[in-house]
């Protein structure tokens, strides 16, 4: 069940040793060898550091190119045999997740999250560097894609044997814990059940990639519009946003299964 999840891991260590082995064999060949182990090692930290964003761009193709043929095969078993969901969805969902995030951000800033949680900017600080162009490829759009496929289109799929609010939720869980930071983890817990709850709902992997997308653009977009934005007003209009995209999300009816004959590769789809 955790292995697409564990190889998204390995996949980017691998990435970054591989990066950090050619840099190390640069920096000693142009060196000639004066450097000493300490020198270098700081050198390497250093370099990784300042191309972290090449090396999670590197490491997304990698990932993609393992986990797109896994969801192609797991595809032909659940969403051939649904109805898409009406194009409005999209647009609701991506408000929905916009929103969200706006609540978010303004809640993070109302509290001293360092007192809680003292990596947390830290690993914002480190996650969101390099160019904007850079941010929106890696955040906004590799991550939400590669992470989708993994949890939603390929782990969620295979756990559709199970009661729909079991696969949402171990999902969801793993989705948290996967990030490795407490805060992020359990915001992205929460987000990730939500996620679950679309890709279960509509069957399409298409609108859990939009929200996500909507979600982590939003961070990206956000301080390049507004660099001290007013948090009550933003708080107040992100929880009427959310509501007014929630509630026809909620209300619109779930993907029907086709008039078509089941085979033997269609999994059991658990009740609504």
């Amino acid at each position: 069940m955790g292995a697409q999840t564990a190889g998204v891991l390995l996949v980017t260590i691998f990435v970054a040793i591989f990066f950090g082995f050619t840099a190390g064999m640069s920096i000693a060949l142009s060196d000639s060898g004066a450097m000493d182990a300490m020198t270098m090692t700081d050198e390497l930290v250093l370099l990784t550091e300042e191309n972290l964003m090449i090396i999670s761009l590197i490491a997304s193709f990698a990932c993609f190119a393992a986990f797109f043929p896994m969801w192609l095969e797991t595809r032909k078993r659940i969403e051939p045999r649904r109805n898409k969901a009406p194009a409005v969805v999209g647009l609701f969902t991506t408000g929905m997740f916009i929103g969200a995030n706006l609540l978010l951000v303004s809640i993070l800033n109302m509290i001293d999250v360092t007192m809680y949680f003292p990596d947390y900017i830290e690993v914002m600080e480190d996650m969101f560097t390099g160019s904007i162009l850079m941010q929106v490829l890696v955040i906004g759009i590799a991550a939400p894609v590669i992470e989708e496929l993994c949890f939603r289109g390929i782990l969620m799929s295979r756990m559709l044997w199970l009661p729909t609010w079991a696969s949402i939720l171990i999902q969801g869980v793993i989705f948290g814990v996967i990030h490795l930071n407490m805060l992020q983890g359990m915001y992205a817990f929460l987000i990730g059940l939500v996620f679950g709850w679309i890709y279960i709902k509509y069957r399409s992997i298409t609108l859990a990639i939009i929200a996500h997308m909507a979600f982590n653009l939003t961070s990206i977009i956000l301080p390049e519009i507004v660099a001290d934005p007013p948090l009550i007003p933003i708080m107040l209009a992100s929880i009427v946003i959310v509501g007014a995209c929630a509630v026809p999300l909620i209300i619109l009816p779930h993907a029907k299964v086709k008039d078509t004959e089941p085979t033997d590769t269609v999994l059991p789809i658990a009740a609504q």
